[in-house]
């Protein structure tokens, strides 16, 4: 595998980042999520502290795509706005997107972050990221849901209750529907689809049914009265080589794209609650209304990007518009990076090789016992 200067200068930053959001979330946040149980004000104190950690470890990595690897970021269609017009207070928002490298949502933090949703983004991702050092130890800190894929009955308890968990705040939900990036899956989804005589896809997979209808059902639950918004996200990428999609190795050889673009259209959200409602008074049906509604926004995906990629054609909903400026990056993003090395600094020289020991003892120690920390937020919150 090719390493570029830059590569090896995002893998230091991403080591330093990560142990930046773990050390704090850990030493600061496990004993407010403790004090929580007795009084419940600390978990939102804790959320506050969880939610700034994750916003900077974000915009430090958006740094990095955006102003050294100089990846463009473009966007069209609707505006993402989780502020109701009347309250001004923020509304939970479910974001659907189509999965086509496995970085994806570092590109979505981009538009992320000048729609200013980082601090409620949640992400639906395997359970597997839980068990990375670090990074993944952080993210069960921010809440993120974890699926297994292995076991339904196990994803439909870890939705219903992580929904529950966030019902009091506004969170802003990503999930890729296609469970898995376009080079993993692209077989297995045209075998499947083969199966069921649906059409053969290039550009996307075809979409998971009941991890995504879930999702939007305790939505409706959680929510009532419709006090959220859906977002459909298409992404793009102009790769940095022809038929070469972008993967992790490319942080590392410094070959990342050269544009990123997201589509964005809102849904309104009668062209699916009642489809919803009708699903959950009448279980036996075999869901073929949600099964063809988030089909057709798949096959619309696949239209875009073979006109894209094939034709040379950009059908978006509206003109581009350029989100990232390279040479200007945002003095909060620059405040993120100085912060995260200061702050990693200080630890480093403070605390002492056994006690970072411990701590990391007590966070495995978590894992196995607990399943991890979002599973003790889970209980907290449920109880």
């Amino acid at each position: 595998m090719k390493v570029s200067p830059i590569g090896i200068l995002f893998a230091i930053h991403l080591l330093v980042a990560g142990y930046f959001s773990w050390i704090i979330c850990f030493s600061v946040g496990l004993p407010l999520l403790i004090l929580s149980s007795i009084l419940p004000f600390f978990n939102n104190v804790m959320s506050f502290v969880t939610s700034f950690v994750m916003t900077t470890f974000m915009q430090s990595i958006i740094f990095f795509v955006e102003h050294i690897y100089g990846t463009n970021i473009t966007t069209s269609g609707d505006q993402i706005n989780n502020i109701d017009p009347k309250t001004h207070q923020p509304i939970p928002l479910i974001l659907i997107s189509n999965n086509r490298t496995q970085i994806d949502f570092i590109f979505l933090w981009s538009l992320f972050e000048r729609s200013n949703l980082l601090t409620f983004l949640k992400i639906v991702v395997l359970s597997k990221v839980s068990s990375i050092p670090l990074i993944g130890w952080s993210c069960q800190f921010f809440q993120y849901i974890f699926l297994d894929k292995a076991s339904w009955d196990s994803d439909k308890t870890n939705i219903i209750h992580s929904i529950q968990s966030m019902s009091a705040t506004a969170p802003t939900i990503l999930i890729f529907p296609e469970g898995t990036d376009l080079c993993d899956g692209i077989m297995k989804s045209n075998e499947y689809g083969m199966k069921n005589n649906l059409s053969v896809k290039k550009h996307v997979l075809h979409p998971r049914i009941n991890g995504t209808q879930l999702l939007l059902q305790q939505f409706m639950k959680s929510y009532p009265n419709n006090k959220f918004k859906i977002y459909d996200l298409t992404m793009l990428t102009k790769d940095y080589k022809d038929n070469q999609i972008t993967s992790p190795e490319s942080l590392a050889a410094g070959t990342m794209p050269w544009n990123v673009h997201i589509d964005v259209q809102e849904i309104p959200l009668h062209s699916i609650s009642s489809i919803l409602q009708e699903q959950e008074q009448e279980q036996e049906k075999k869901k073929d209304a949600f099964k063809t509604w988030l089909r057709n926004r798949f096959d619309r995906k696949e239209q875009m990007l073979n006109q894209y990629y094939i034709d040379g054609k950009e059908t978006f909903s509206t003109k581009q518009r350029l989100l990232s400026k390279r040479f200007f990056p945002s003095i909060r993003i620059l405040f993120s990076i100085i912060l995260i090395w200061i702050a990693v600094y200080y630890y480093f020289i403070k605390i002492q090789p056994f006690i970072l020991s411990i701590l990391v003892g007590v966070q495995l120690i978590i894992n196995l016992t607990l399943g991890g920390v979002h599973y003790m937020k889970m209980k907290i919150d449920n109880k």
